[in-house]
């Protein structure tokens, strides 16, 4: 099994102390207990070269374990609630996320995530600019705090202005709905609680559009904000010794 260094050592004619004896046993201290060691304590460079793991040797949920979260309610997010910056101004996508704590360090662990959404994005309507670039929308992954950066994408643009500007042309929204599924996998990772979650930034929408409910009625010039709505959301956690 593993490389277990003795506490205690009992010696004849001398007084018992169990708390030493404890240590031998059950102990917070690495390579020291024989029910500790085996029952959380182990991890790949701490096997004896002639150790073979045996079906019996291993606790449930020891060698792999698997945390995972999700939703299956619709949640909308406009533009208006992000600040100018896709630097520091990322928004966590509620139920794109699960937290567990791993009781052991282990050799890798994947990150895997999946959700839907459709798409409310068109360019702003800018004086001059006979075809301005729509503002962007983008989703990353997070490791414990830390952005993925390989993990980053964008989204398309869904809603089209006629030539001019003035009038939306096209509506796409309903044809470009995306599932949008990613992974990642961590190596060396140690033990303690662990966090995946998946966030959104939607640069704000300057312009607006030309509304026009009735053919016969002069248009109404509104603000065009960006609408992602996302849906049936899961994160998972995949550790393996």
């Amino acid at each position: 099994m593993a490389n277990i260094t003795r506490f205690y050592t009992m010696t004849d004619g001398a007084v018992l102390i169990p708390a030493n004896l404890n240590e031998d046993v059950h102990s917070a201290v690495g390579g020291r207990g024989i029910v500790s060691e085996p029952n959380g304590g182990l991890d790949s460079a701490n096997f004896d070269a002639t150790f073979a793991v045996e079906r019996h040797l291993i606790y449930p949920g020891e060698a792999v374990r698997m945390g995972q979260d999700g939703s299956r309610e619709s949640l909308d997010f406009y533009d208006k609630a992000f600040g100018q910056s896709d630097a520091t101004n990322f928004v966590p996508i509620a139920g794109v996320a699960t937290r567990m704590y791993v009781p052991f360090d282990c050799a890798a662990m994947l990150c895997e995530w999946q959700f839907f959404f459709s798409l409310w994005r068109t360019t702003s309507n800018m004086a001059g600019d006979p075809k301005p670039a729509a503002p962007v929308v983008r989703t990353k992954a997070f490791l414990n705090g830390s952005p993925l950066q390989h993990t980053v994408a964008g989204t398309p643009e869904t809603i089209f202005p006629n030539a001019a500007g003035t009038v939306i042309q096209k509506n796409h929204e309903h044809l470009m709905a995306e599932n949008r599924f990613g992974n990642h996998l961590e190596l060396n990772v140690t033990k303690g609680w662990h966090e995946i979650n998946v966030q959104l930034y939607m640069a704000p929408q300057p312009g607006t559009e030309t509304l026009v409910l009735l053919a016969a009625k002069p248009g109404i010039p509104v603000e065009m904000d960006h609408r992602l709505t996302a849906g049936f959301r899961n994160a998972r956690l995949i550790p393996f010794l």
